[in-house]
């Protein structure tokens, strides 16, 4: 580990909520400082969780505060990490707004799911540009031939984490909790991963991206939480009656 931290400018840290990142990311950080190296540990996220695991209080965001020799912290606010790359990208929040409505005009069929827009622009031969999930792009792709269509693989993208759950009450009603529960963890064993990639979505199991990592294209992704605050604000604001979609989608309009 100390050669690993002697030879890396950047180690990131990353899980889910609960999993140890902050604790994980300290230690980490205190083992470099400990051997000479100047350490920034930087945390995206709302909370200041770094500073205050030193006991440093009263820290403002994207400040940087000292938590030990050679050791320093800064926490950034993803939304507003967001606002800036938008405003670098495409000139601000309004100007964004703008791009996507301009894109929902040239729409000329807005199908109810991924699988029905992949048959009206790959089988129907509807449209000149098909904004889709990966898996989706990449099975058509292996089903029709590389020559048929080219796949524009973006810089920077959203990580999109479908939700796969166990509602108590429907397995309990129905006497089907515990085929449900294995369906749940057979979906995350070696082989449902297997599975998923040969899919071309791309696997959790560290292993199974390993040996898949070639056929993902490298994109810098994203959470909903990091960049909009948790789908319950990304839906109210954007999805919900008079949101943003409603705002900017207007079938027929010119």
């Amino acid at each position: 580990m100390e050669a690993l931290l002697q030879e890396r400018r950047l180690v990131y840290v990353t899980g889910k909520g609960g999993v140890g990142k902050t604790t994980v990311a300290a230690a980490l950080g205190l083992a470099a400082a400990e051997a000479g190296r100047r350490t920034i540990v930087c945390e995206v996220a709302e909370q200041d969780r770094m500073s205050r695991a030193f006991q440093r209080h009263g820290v403002r965001p994207e400040q940087e505060v000292e938590l030990a020799p050679d050791l320093w912290a800064i926490t950034i606010d993803p939304q507003r990490a967001l606002e800036e790359w938008l405003g670098k990208q495409v000139g601000g929040e309004d100007k964004a707004r703008d791009f996507v409505t301009r894109i929902y005009k040239n729409v000329p069929v807005l199908d109810s799911g991924a699988r029905g827009s992949t048959t009206t622009f790959v089988e129907r031969g509807v449209g000149d540009v098909f904004i889709s999930w990966e898996n989706e792009a990449f099975l058509a792709q292996r089903e029709l031939g590389p020559n048929k269509f080219e796949i524009v693989v973006p810089s920077l993208s959203i990580l999109a984490e479908p939700p796969v759950a166990v509602v108590d009450k429907n397995v309990d009603r129905k006497g089907t909790r515990k085929v449900a529960e294995a369906y749940l963890e057979y979906l995350y064993s070696d082989e449902g991963q297997e599975i998923a990639a040969r899919n071309y979505y791309r696997p959790t199991n560290a292993k199974v991206a390993g040996k898949y990592a070639g056929q993902f294209p490298k994109v810098a992704l994203f959470t909903i939480n990091d960049a909009f605050g948790g789908w319950q604000k990304a839906a109210k604001t954007h999805f919900a009656d008079g949101g943003t979609f409603d705002q900017i989608y207007k079938p027929g309009a010119p």
